[in-house]
């Protein structure tokens, strides 16, 4: 490999390194902004309640709000991949702790001795979480498909003295268009009762 190839790996590598710490820090800010309250994400309805200062805030411009957006779709995205993944390892890890339960009570019947840990009777808390390490190491990334990118709502919402929030207005993003509707609450409230 020439100098001029290792130059431009290592240049690639640090772009890589960069942007894996601007997004690593724009969840780290989302996390904080929902722990405040600015921010609430309702993964079942795929739906995202935005606090209404937050939201003027990034609204000052088109390019603005379009990244706040989209940076709110790879945050959800990014939860659900966690779930996902958490759920898959939970899967495995338990049919390997079954797996070698089974084995352990056919050798029993065999009537085979055996010093082999994963016995019923040797089954030690130790033992359960060794299997599942094992289990979740061999696991490659490939193993489980990534989650289907899907798209969600989102709702600007006005505190208010009353005990609900008021919305001012609704939107949707589709991230396989990269498309954003909004239409205020009065809009949406109006077509509702103009359809009964």
């Amino acid at each position: 490999m020439n100098i001029l190839q290792k130059w431009r790996d290592r240049r690639a590598q640090k772009k890589k390194l960069r942007e894996l710490a601007t997004v690593s820090s724009t969840f780290a800010t989302l996390d904080r902004l929902m722990a405040s309250g600015l921010l609430s994400w309702q993964p079942k309805t795929r739906q995202m309640l935005i606090a209404e200062p937050l939201a003027t805030i990034f609204m000052q411009t088109a390019e603005k709000w379009q990244a706040f957006i989209q940076n709110l779709y790879r945050w959800t995205y990014y939860q659900q991949c966690q779930e996902a993944w958490e759920k898959f390892f939970e899967r495995e890890e338990l049919k390997a702790v079954r797996l070698a339960m089974e084995d352990g009570r056919s050798k029993m019947e065999d009537g085979k001795t055996s010093t082999i840990s994963h016995q019923p009777s040797v089954l030690t808390r130790e033992g359960i979480d060794r299997i599942r390490r094992a289990r979740r190491a061999e696991i490659a990334q490939s193993d489980m498909p990534a989650p289907k990118v899907q798209p969600f709502e989102f709702f600007c919402v006005r505190d208010t003295k009353d005990v609900q929030a008021q919305v001012v207005f609704v939107g949707h993003f589709d991230p396989d268009t990269d498309q954003i509707d909004m239409a205020t609450w009065e809009d949406v409230q109006r077509l509702m009762q103009s359809a009964k």
